[in-house]
């Protein structure tokens, strides 16, 4: 396929096979307009600690945000998935610098907070939906300043892009293996996220958080 070159053939066929049994299992298609299938790729990405670091919402693009955010109750959740999406590639896929990114996200937020009656402090979970879509514009453009070249529009691309990064830092150890998890990523109207604990240090209780309106990335 276009932009996807230097890939092993087999690997090509694996996880094109391995694709088509994730759609069939959720009944979403990778690249569809109306039912999307979005995937999460895990890997070290370079990182020292061992960490598992991820993309998500790989799958998105300017079309596809738009025609499946119609068809939500809440299309807000969809536009934060492409937000995600754009930040989460610049930095592991591209490893491009995110100051710019983080300044443009604490400008809006600063701007909520200064317009709130109450001195509300506004977290990124109550970014309103007309505000993550001039984050999504001000996001692609911070990566085509850096990155020398637009955001992929191409699922496919964004999806082998995604799986480089995972292997690339151990492309110069030919004694180290890259692992790479890829799986369907989940989003709903009713989006939210949380940490349980089965012991809390003073009762049998479980005990736990969770936030509206996030996902696992705000743990």
């Amino acid at each position: 396929q276009r932009g996807v070159v230097g890939i092993p053939p087999d690997l090509k066929k694996m996880v094109k096979r391995a694709l088509a049994e994730v759609e069939q299992a959720t009944g979403q298609v990778f690249g569809s307009l109306n039912k999307p299938l979005l995937l999460m790729v895990c890997g070290d990405m370079g990182t020292t600690n061992n960490a598992l670091q991820g993309l998500t919402g790989i799958g998105l693009n300017d079309v596809i945000t738009e025609a499946w955010a119609d068809t939500q109750e809440n299309p807000r959740v969809v536009w934060d998935a492409y937000r995600r999406l754009i930040t989460s590639f610049a930095q592991h896929a591209k490893g491009l610098c995110m100051v710019p990114f983080e300044q443009a996200m604490q400008d809006v937020r600063a701007r909520l907070d200064a317009g709130c009656q109450l001195g509300r402090e506004h977290q990124e979970s109550d970014i309103p939906m007309r505000d993550l879509r001039h984050l999504v514009d001000v996001f692609k453009a911070l990566y085509q300043q850096q990155a020398g070249e637009a955001f992929p529009q191409d699922p496919e691309v964004q999806l082998w892009e995604s799986l480089r990064s995972t292997w690339a830092p151990c492309s110069n150890h030919d004694s180290e293996s890259a692992i790479a998890v890829v799986q369907a990523a989940v989003l709903s109207n009713g989006a939210a996220t949380g940490i349980v604990h089965s012991y809390n240090g003073a009762s049998t209780c479980m005990d736990g958080e969770w936030s509206e309106n996030a996902q696992v990335g705000d743990i």
